[in-house]
């Protein structure tokens, strides 16, 4: 891996937000927006932090494969495929030890209000097959933000992006009092370790309806939201909508997707490392980490993270931002 020496810090602003892109693991250090400027993410205070692994990944772009692979192992086009595990349980999470959260990545493109980042993943980088070639897009556009991936393989690979970004409206030390809606009909039943069985929850009638607003208080204590994971930690299937809604008081992000699912995350567990402007308090923040189902690969009914030889992955994740 490239020295820290290597990150730079990149700003993008326009009238309504600014951005600050960190070239290590394309992460988003700071988001200022809303008339008071104020930063809607968990940050790091300490630069070298975001080149540290089990720092609770606070807005880093992850892969190749987002969340959990049990066992670490997967076979495609009938070659078996050992990665690293890294993740509690015996398992591969988030692109393992040295995922792309802790990459050097090139600036290829920038202006006042866009960056185009790059990171070439070597074959059997971390265990997958495949030369990798990424780009992540950061584009601003009035109240907008546009998050793009694309990319391209040299082998038959599997390939889940997401970023980990850790949201919170408010000034407040946590997101309790944050309302949340989510266009999602069901979720993905879990074991012990997070990893998915197979089937499918419909949300009806449960604690994890997010359909309609709901205050995330009235959620995280739960007890069946709390059995495994201590608050939500969760892969929700969205319907055709594709979009989540957090809002506090007259405070709005508006997320949409083009993924099948998303993982939320209610930071339930500590991060130790001291954070920008805060200290740490359980559900400082919730995560939206759009992507596949976790364990695709592993479960064939799920939507499938294979990437051909030959073919092009894109997908664009848009944050809308607003004040009522």
């Amino acid at each position: 891996m490239e020295a820290f020496k290597t990150m730079k810090k990149i700003i993008l602003k326009n009238e309504f937000q600014q951005l600050t892109i960190l070239t290590t693991g394309a992460t988003i250090h700071q988001w200022q927006c809303f008339k008071d400027q104020r930063n809607i993410v968990i940050s790091n205070k300490n630069l070298s932090d975001y080149e540290q692994t089990n720092k609770g990944f606070l807005n880093q772009t992850i892969g190749r494969v987002a969340n959990r692979i049990k066992d670490g192992w997967f076979n495609l086009n009938g070659i078996d495929y050992q990665l690293s595990k890294n993740f509690g349980g015996g398992h591969h999470g988030h692109g393992g030890p040295t995922g792309f959260y802790v990459r050097d990545f090139e600036v290829v493109k920038q202006s006042m209000s866009m960056v185009q980042l790059k990171y070439v993943s070597k074959d059997l980088e971390e265990g997958y097959p495949g030369e990798v070639t990424l780009y992540v897009t950061y584009q601003l556009e009035k109240d907008k933000f546009y998050m793009i991936y694309d990319a391209t393989t040299t082998k038959d690979t599997i390939i889940s992006i997401t970023n980990h970004a850790h949201f919170n409206l408010s000034l407040e030390d946590t997101i309790l009092n944050h309302e949340v809606k989510v266009s999602a009909d069901r979720v993905l039943d879990i074991d012990k370790d997070l990893i998915p069985s197979g089937k499918y929850v419909d949300v009806s009638n449960t604690p994890f309806d997010l359909r309609k607003f709901i205050t995330l208080k009235d959620v995280l204590y739960q007890p069946v939201v709390q059995k495994i994971t201590k608050g939500l930690d969760h892969a929700y299937i969205f319907n055709n909508e594709r979009t989540i809604h957090l809002k506090y008081k007259d405070k709005n992000l508006v997320i949409k997707t083009d993924y099948p699912g998303v993982q939320i995350y209610a930071m339930n567990y500590p991060v130790t490392q001291p954070l920008l402007d805060r200290e740490f308090k359980q559900h400082a923040g919730i995560a939206f980490e759009p992507q596949y189902e976790p364990n695709a690969i592993n479960i064939p009914h799920f939507n499938q993270p294979i990437l051909r030889a030959g073919q092009t992955y894109h997908h664009v994740t848009t944050y809308h931002v607003y004040e009522n």
